[in-house]
């Protein structure tokens, strides 16, 4: 029964534009192929990270990290095994490319949260799911589900990242963003990957970034415009510069109202 209360870490993943591929393999393949990507990612989070895999959604993974073993570095371990799984599909998708072509190439989506939930047996009296809920179970899932709106691969909250980010890792803050079925703004970051593969024009860029979001919230909107285009001119076609960008042409054209709290409302999950 549920009775205690844990703070932890939760992941969740998607394959982006799975649906493709799935009509292209047909079932037998489809079935091999996702039991094939859920293995790698198990030994990533599971065997290496000590996640709990919680649920196979589909296509997609929920893991606890904290619970139902505690582990006070709990948030570090998701972060790390969130840059390891994109890094191991990187891997997985050239030995797919040799077996079926480059039209089979998977692309994961994580957003991650930490915060108190109530974890334990859930269900019917027939059937009963260890499982976790709280507002950060939903955050980490809508967040998943931001990364189609940001252009991104890796969201998350900013409570994770203070908790468990490192200079190990390569991350820039997004600010404040609004989720649909959340009425509480919440400060997310977007992990990039490992600091020491990033390139100097790459760290550059996202320094920029940073300062440049600084300046959004601050309604100084013609001095982040400039920030922005120098980060879209390091990084050409970044999708969460140029969104930022757009809205600072926009409220400087036509400012904000006065309770505008400087968050990014998304209207789509």
């Amino acid at each position: 029964p549920y009775g205690t209360t844990y703070v932890w870490s939760s992941d969740f993943s998607d394959l982006a534009g799975f649906t493709s591929i799935a009509e292209r393999l047909g079932e037998q393949g489809t079935v091999s192929l996702l039991n094939r990507y859920f293995d790698r990612m198990t030994k990533i989070i599971q065997d290496r990270h000590g996640g709990y895999l919680n649920k196979f959604l589909g296509d997609g993974i929920f893991a606890l990290f904290g619970a139902p073993v505690l582990q006070e570095d709990h948030a570090a371990r998701a972060i790390r095994a969130a840059v390891e799984c994109r890094q191991d599909i990187e891997l997985f998708n050239e030995s797919l490319a040799g077996e079926m072509g480059e039209a089979v190439r998977l692309s994961c989506r994580i957003g991650i949260a930490t915060g108190e939930v109530m974890v334990g047996n859930c269900g019917s009296s027939q059937r009963m799911d260890y499982t976790a809920i709280g507002d950060c179970v939903n955050l980490a899932s809508r967040l998943e589900s931001a990364n189609k709106f940001f252009g991104t691969r890796i969201l998350i909250a900013g409570e994770s990242w203070r908790s468990g980010g490192d200079e190990k890792i390569l991350a820039r803050p997004l600010g404040e963003v609004t989720v649909v079925g959340r009425a509480a703004a919440a400060k997310v970051w977007n992990v990039l990957g490992p600091n020491e593969q990033a390139s100097p024009q790459l760290r550059e860029a996202c320094s920029d970034f940073a300062r440049a979001v600084e300046l959004f919230q601050e309604r100084k909107f013609a001095d982040a415009i400039e920030l922005f285009e120098a980060a879209l001119k390091a990084s050409p076609g970044d999708r969460p510069a140029e969104i930022f960008l757009d809205l600072c042409r926009q409220y400087a054209a036509a400012p904000p109202p006065e309770n505008w709290t400087g968050a990014v409302e998304l209207t789509e999950k």
